[in-house]
């Protein structure tokens, strides 16, 4: 046994979150081990099962995911995955959900949540004689709920889904159009082959309140069409396939269908079920000669199969509604990091799903007890007994792909984002670079820390950099260096060997545009996808990984940067926002060309930090005066990192940014994008001549700048504004 060196990143992770009191790493890992194996018969088959648990995993070839290395021994919550049923159109289930929720989310369990039973804004309520905030709303609360509520050092991460046919629906779809609000959820619309082929033959179909009646007839079509331009531009909502996800259900003449997914959506679930997640570090099957070893991979997938159903029988659930519901299916989620050859991933994939319904099904040959829902279901029909009805999924591992040093790998299945590049990890940043490219670099002697930051100046990318081989720079293309539709292959290749469903994003670069997303949601459809989500760059304001420091691409040829000392008449927005500093009331002033020349900014509290927002604004208003540009004045500003904020927010207590400065460059950004969107008046019709809206002009019926073209029509994202030419 080799114990797995872990690198600073690794060893700053676990000491957080992890380890307990005078911990070590290799104690974690018997912690956990000796816990799950507790459950075997006798003393000499605990001994055998905790020695190759803890061997396997300090060997680096596998990690359980993240509940185990901090609740093992503690609280022995062992899920990552809930859906929270129970979600009725009555005050006492909206608030026993919320409840539930926050406990799940305490012990570290992330949260699915479907809306879809509560009825729409505006219906009568017959007990109060009003009238209902409507499903939304709700939203707000729970989202508030997963605010307060501290998971280690970690905020709790959700999922919120809503059938499409729900009368809602539309403000769904643009809820998050606000980065500000419902910020612990994801959200996806659900939605079946019905809806589907009504979009792709432009049919209508109607909206319905939960309490039964039509409420409205809709092009589907249209409804489609704010669903791919507000994932366009805002990165949500995505898509659950019902149809797709309850084909392959095996317990749907038992359980009937599934309709809700954990929070990353790679495992769908029943109302209150749970699930245990664990991951192969793939990177660690080369053998001496460079070649796969499937034979070592079958012995650690037989290894996970125990440890995984050992767990379900020990885990300490929320409540007993959860343990009843998991207790039905026995569901695992065994997935990869570190996979990335479509035709080589399928094939690993494929051996860990053969290799694990195998393994449960000798675990019902030792004596081990059929699931409840196994009678009834498909395995029943086809005569095989199971233990687990469903074994694999491709989830992603955050921190546990760090804590392996997996840095070659990206997260579960998804491709490079970067060859190196930061990362925010609680609070702090570093600098990570692919392990495979480094151990190829040191190796042939060409790598060293000038190409490093070429290529962080790269966007992270290694392409055209002379000091890196043609040979590799082939090799290591990065997620934005790979085309959405190899993306969505890639996840339907996978999926078609997976029994539950993968968490995959489909990166798509800036230039993206809203037909893109149409065209890749429409493929993962007709491809078999259980989901689909996309991601286009810089869509949303906040994002983990950064690839370079914050660079701007945004161009508008009419607003240039000035030059002179002394402001005759300028205009200002003032903005407040809260640091731990207090109240800060941030101006920004343009001149009468709409260039930003200057910000001032006054904070609630008075002292050395007052001093230093005083010295910053003197500054940004000199370099904006001097013609530096605003955006590599927003670039040296956004992740300043303050101790006074990161206090703060570990209390709970919610902050806009992590410094003072930080949330004078967020401002200062917010406006600058204002000032792109706006334009002169003639820039504006030459724009519109030109039919080019990707949401940047303002709609004459709701004021807001959601414009957009599609299908040879101009929409709005926010009202029900169209234009056809």
């Amino acid at each position: 046994m080799n114990l797995y060196k872990f690198n600073n990143v690794a060893q700053y992770i676990l000491e957080s979150d992890y380890l307990l009191e005078n911990e070590t790493p290799e104690d974690m890992f018997m912690r956990v081990s000796k816990i799950i194996a507790s459950i075997e018969k006798t003393e000499e088959e605990k001994e055998y099962w905790t020695n190759r648990f803890f061997t396997t995993i300090s060997d680096g070839y596998w990690i359980p995911a993240t509940p185990f290395l901090m609740n093992a021994g503690v609280n022995n919550m062992f899920s990552s995955c809930f859906v929270v049923g129970g979600l009725n159109d009555d005050l006492h289930s909206i608030f026993s959900v919320n409840e539930r929720s926050a406990i799940i989310t305490k012990m570290g369990g992330g949260i699915g949540l479907n809306i879809s039973r509560l009825r729409e804004k505006d219906a009568y309520i017959t007990s109060t004689k009003g009238k209902s905030t409507g499903a939304i709303s709700f939203m707000k609360v729970f989202n508030t709920t997963l605010d307060v509520v501290m998971q280690a050092r970690r905020r709790g991460a959700g999922i919120i889904v809503m059938n499409v046919y729900h009368s809602d629906i539309e403000s769904f779809i643009t809820v998050k159009s606000d980065h500000g609000q419902i910020n612990n959820f994801n959200i996806s619309v659900i939605v079946d082959d019905a809806f589907m082929n009504a979009v792709k033959n432009n049919q209508e179909i109607e909206l319905k309140s939960p309490l039964g009646y039509t409420t409205k007839k809709i092009n589907a079509k249209e409804l489609f069409n704010k669903i791919i331009t507000n994932a366009r531009h805002h990165a949500e909502p995505g898509l659950l396939f019902k149809s797709t996800i309850n084909k392959d259900n095996p317990c749907i003449n038992v359980l009937g269908e599934i309709d809700s997914c954990n929070a990353c959506g790679e495992i769908p679930l029943y109302d209150d079920e749970a699930c245990n997640l664990s991951a192969h570090n793939l990177q660690r099957y080369r053998d001496e000669n460079g070649e796969f070893d499937y034979k070592k991979l079958d012995y650690i997938t037989e290894t996970i199969v125990r440890f995984l159903d050992n767990s379900i029988d020990i885990n300490n659930f929320p409540d007993e509604k959860i343990r009843e519901a998991v207790l039905k299916t026995r569901k695992l989620g065994i997935g990869p990091m570190g996979i990335h050859s479509r035709k080589f991933a399928k094939s690993i994939m494929k051996r860990i799903t053969d290799t694990a319904q195998k393994y449960s099904q000798k675990l019902i040959e030792e004596g081990r007890e059929l699931p409840e829902a196994w009678y009834g279901s498909t395995f029943e029909e086809q005569g095989i007994k199971i233990r687990n009805l469903s074994v694999t999924s491709g989830q992603p591992t955050g921190a546990t792909q760090l804590i392996m040093d997996n840095i070659c790998a990206s997260s579960g299945i998804e491709t490079y984002f970067a060859i190196a590049y930061k990362r925010l990890v609680r609070e702090q940043e570093y600098i990570l670079v692919n392990s495979l490219f480094e151990e190829i670099g040191n190796r042939e002697g060409w790598l060293n820390d000038k190409i490093i930051q070429n290529i962080l100046d790269n966007k992270g990318s290694c392409q055209g950099i002379k000091e890196v081989p043609k040979k590799w720079q082939k090799l290591f293309k990065t997620s934005l260096e790979i085309s959405w539709e190899d993306h969505v292959k890639m996840q339907a290749e996978l999926q078609s060997v997976t029994t539950n469903a993968l968490s995959k994003t489909i990166n798509m670069s800036q230039d993206s545009t809203v037909e893109d997303v149409y065209n890749a949601y429409i493929l993962a459809w007709e491809l078999g996808c259980k989901g689909v989500t996309v991601y286009a760059q810089n869509s949303r304001d906040e994002q983990v990984l950064s690839a370079e420091n914050r660079k701007f691409e945004y161009k508008l040829d009419h607003i240039q940067p000035i030059s002179r000392s002394i402001l005759n008449k300028t205009y200002g927005t003032t903005i407040d926002r809260k640091s731990a500093c207090g109240k800060m009331f941030i101006t920004i002033n343009r001149d009468e060309k709409g260039n930003i020349v200057e910000s001032f900014v006054n904070v609630g509290k008075s002292g050395i930090c007052k001093s230093n927002i005083d010295g910053i604004n003197r500054l940004v208003s000199l370099s904006l005066r001097s013609g530096v540009k605003v955006e590599e004045i927003i670039d040296q500003l956004r992740g300043i990192i303050c101790p006074a904020c990161t206090k703060v927010k570990a209390k709970g207590e919610k902050i806009d940014g992590a410094s003072c400065a930080d949330i004078i460059g967020r401002v200062l950004e917010e406006e600058y994008k204002s000032v792109l969107k706006m334009g002169t008046e003639k820039n504006v019709k030459e724009e519109i001549q030109e039919n080019e809206y990707n949401g940047l002009l303002k709609c004459p019926e709701c004021g807001e700048y959601t414009l957009t073209k599609y299908d040879g029509c101009i929409h709005c994202t926010n009202c029900t504004y169209q234009k056809c030419n």
